[in-house]
């Protein structure tokens, strides 16, 4: 075999490659009407609905993906999307479960993706809390945007519920009441702890005027009711405005 035959050879081994993983290639539907449960609307957004089922339901397919997934599937008519645990995102025909496109985002993946429309929404573990768009049909980002650390100090329930609606309306361009600083901070101890605002100790430390107001359970009906002798409420307030400055609740 001489050189340049063998080097033909060669090219044409490669482009019978090339055309092979094009031929394999495939592009999502363009729009999907059905969007999943626990992303829009109510009651669907309780992620629970009526279904009929066979008395004896069997597998209809089954994906071998490759690595772990990360949260619930989001699930539509005609498709299936997937986060993983190696940053990659994967739409599954939903009729037979076959690949039809992955695509690696660049921090890893916090939470099962979202569908909607034509985009496939993705939240990462990133410090500014960043989620990617990406098209339906190819999985190419359309947009990402800072959605801030959601779930961040003080970790309460409440106030990450209330960071998450501000996240929400600020991508969607929905205008929101100011940010508000001032977070209840809650100790599940025994007795129970809760405080808002300053303390006394750091107003002290600034240098500035107060007065404290301290109410015990045990001088109210419903602290002689319930036989609380040790809870209290501590308000602290500026003299001259009134203004409160900090709030103490223990029991």
């Amino acid at each position: 075999m001489t050189r340049n035959h063998g080097e033909r050879a060669m090219i044409a081994a490669l482009l019978c490659i090339v055309n092979a993983c094009a031929s394999t290639a495939r592009i999502g539907p363009a729009m999907q009407e059905r969007a999943w449960r626990t992303y829009l609307g109510a009651p669907e957004r309780a992620g629970a609905a009526r279904e009929s089922l066979s008395a004896d339901p069997q597998p209809v397919w089954r994906a071998d993906l490759g690595r772990g997934i990360i949260g619930a599937p989001a699930v539509t008519e005609d498709v299936v999307a997937i986060a993983q645990v190696d940053r990659q995102v994967a739409l599954l025909d939903r009729a037979t479960g076959e690949v039809i496109w992955r695509r690696r985002v660049p921090a890893n993946l916090g939470t099962g993706p979202l569908i909607s429309d034509d985009r496939i929404f993705a939240a990462t573990q990133t410090s500014d809390g960043r989620v990617y768009a990406l098209r339906l049909p190819s999985g190419r980002t359309a947009w990402s945007a800072a959605a801030g650390d959601v779930v961040g100090f003080p970790a309460l329930a409440s106030v990450s519920a209330e960071q998450g609606r501000k996240a929400a309306n600020h991508l969607l361009g929905i205008k929101d009441v100011p940010y508000q600083k001032v977070f209840p901070y809650g100790i599940y101890t025994v007795p129970e702890i809760s405080m808002a605002g300053m303390s006394e100790e750091a107003l002290e430390k600034n240098g500035a005027a107060f007065e404290v107001g301290v109410g015990k359970y045990l001088d109210s009906a419903r602290g002689q009711i319930v036989f609380d002798e040790d809870g209290l409420i501590k308000i602290i307030f500026e003299p001259e405005s009134r203004k409160i400055l900090g709030v103490h609740i223990i029991g």
